[in-house]
This record gives structure tokens, sequence and C-alpha cells, in this order.
């Protein structure tokens, strides 16, 4: 009988490690000598700061992208997240609405629409603001805002208002001051006026 070898390939454990400043469970994965595995992603997080990608260095700068392939593994080896501060920027395409003056039975002007594009690269959340003369919703996208992404709102004077000046700075709240949109709508009610002869 005629013995022949039994070939095994060596295996080296790639680990996806959090890093000093990461929270999250480290993760490792066994690779077969010369191939290769994929990052496993945004894995960890970080307060106030965002991962762009992966380092072979613990706090180095962006090597490999989220979820791009390893390079060739040749040994037992660590990656580490590579963070970005986080940025909080919006761009307003409207900011300042007129919507004229009517008189009482007024028919109530069309509703104007503002977009709002995150230009940051971290998620802003907005709160529509209640209101007593305007009526605020949503026309497409997300007030959960991921970068790159927009929403459209629109804003329209309520019916049938008193007599009454309704002027109003409209603040679509976050938690992030530079995140913050301002609307400044403007709408007066005047009462009817009565020629004397």
């Amino acid at each position: 009988t005629k013995l022949y070898p039994y070939w095994e390939a060596v295996k080296y454990v790639v680990t996806f490690a959090p890093g000093e400043f990461g929270v999250g469970t480290a993760q490792t994965e066994d690779v077969s000598d010369g191939d290769t595995t994929r990052f496993p992603g945004a894995i960890f997080t970080r307060d106030e700061y965002v991962m762009v990608g992966w380092s072979s260095v613990d706090g180095g700068d962006k090597e490999y992208g989220l979820t791009d392939a390893t390079p060739v593994i040749k040994g037992t080896i660590a990656f580490y997240p590579a963070w970005e501060k986080c940025i909080y920027s919006v761009e307003a395409d409207v900011t300042s609405i007129n919507f004229g003056n009517v008189c009482e039975d007024y028919a109530t002007p069309a509703a104007q629409v503002v977009s709002i594009k995150n230009t940051g690269n971290s998620l802003v959340e907005y709160t529509l603001p209640a209101t007593a003369g305007y009526n605020l919703a949503v026309v497409s996208g997300d007030l959960k805002l991921e970068p790159n992404e927009t929403v459209k709102i629109s804003v329209q004077p309520k019916g049938s208002l008193d007599v009454a000046d309704y002027s109003e700075a409209l603040l679509l709240d976050t938690d992030h001051n530079d995140a913050d949109v301002t609307i400044n709508a403007m709408f007066v009610v005047n009462a009817h006026s009565f020629d004397k002869y």
C-alpha cells in the first residue's frame, strides 16, 4: 500500500479590532495563506466620529474602504478602524418664503417646497416645528438624513386664519446646531376695508 502526503492549507487569524477608541466587539476570521477576505464594514462606533474605513495601524489613516477586499494574507494580522471627525453640514435651497398679504376669507396660498441636503459625513435628524400659522410636511425623503441624502419639506399657510401678521422663523431643529435650518416665512392676513362715499 502506497501512502501519499495529505496537504492542508496554512491558515492565519485575521482580526478586525476596535482599537483604543472604538466601541464594539472584535471579529476574527481564519484565512488561508495567500487568500484575501473582505472588510466587514462599519462595525465599530466612536462618539463624535464616523468610521470611514480600515487601517493596519491603530489610530492610522484610512488605507482600505469599509467593505474592500483585504490585502493578500501572509500571516496573522489585525486591522483597525479609520476615523473621521463628524461634520454636521447641510444646504437648503430656500431660506425665505413670502406668501404675501391677503384679505380675510382668503384662498389658501399654494405650498412652497424646501430642499435640504446633508453635505456632511454624519446622520442628522430633523424635527418639524409646531407653528400657529403654517403646515409643514415631508414631501419626499426622510427626516433622518444620511450623508448626501435630500429631504423635501412643504410649507403652506394654514387656512381660515384670523387677521394678523404670521411672519415667523420656522426652525427645523437637530441635535447639532450646525445642521439646523431656519426658514423665514412671511404671511399677513388683513381685514376687509370698505371705502366711504
